[in-house]
């Protein structure tokens, strides 16, 4: 279940799942849907940099004190390790506990497991990661050339592995959908082994 900051309601499960926005959410719904994981509430936040904030809000919600686990979900971008520390520094400051490293399990109630895409020592984002799953696709191939092309007529394109993911998402019958859409309508593969950090982190904060 989606739930959204903008009319929060009250909390209605014991399992949270904080990510960036509605695309990450949106994928993250597709593996839960998989997983069978129902009790879990995905709550995107509107981008990193109001985690804090946002961290905040959800604790005054009716309901948070009985949640047991809380996930949170964040894209490394450049610096992995810095991205980690951001995400501690946002849940100290909110007095929630804390982890001792990306995907391991904090002391205290909720229980708190953080995960940085595409994994805890590469840049990268949550596309980084769908690029792993279909990287023996040869569509790649396709979507290299027209990158090479832009490259020869002088044109650059900022974070290229989001730009790569909408280029091989337009290679669909339905060339229109976003990341997230493109999850819940099948069109990765989610049971590929670049997921499994992610599947176990799910089955993680789902299950305890």
């Amino acid at each position: 279940m989606i739930r959204t900051l903008e009319r929060p309601g009250s909390i209605e499960e014991r399992h949270l799942l904080i990510v960036e926005g509605i695309d990450d959410a949106l994928f993250c719904e597709a593996f839960i849907r998989r997983l069978n994981l129902s009790a879990i509430e995905i709550w995107p936040i509107g981008g990193k940099t109001n985690l804090k904030r946002n961290l905040g809000l959800l604790k005054k919600l009716s309901g948070f004190a009985g949640v047991i686990a809380l996930g949170i979900i964040r894209d490394a971008d450049d610096n992995p390790s810095g991205a980690f520390e951001s995400v501690c520094q946002a849940l100290r400051e909110c007095n929630l506990p804390v982890p001792g490293g990306p995907g391991l399990r904090s002391d205290g109630v909720p229980e708190v497991r953080v995960m940085i895409l595409p994994d805890a020592e590469s840049p990268g984002n949550l596309e980084s990661l769908c690029l792993r799953a279909i990287s023996d696709d040869p569509v790649l191939g396709c979507v290299s050339r027209y990158f090479e092309c832009l490259d020869d007529l002088g044109i650059s394109t900022g974070e290229i592995d989001k730009a790569r993911v909408q280029v091989y998402l337009a290679s669909m019958e339905k060339p229109d959908r976003r990341l997230g859409e493109s999850a819940l309508a099948d069109c990765w593969p989610l049971d590929n082994q670049a997921f499994d950090n992610m599947l176990q982190f799910l089955l993680s904060v789902g299950n305890i």
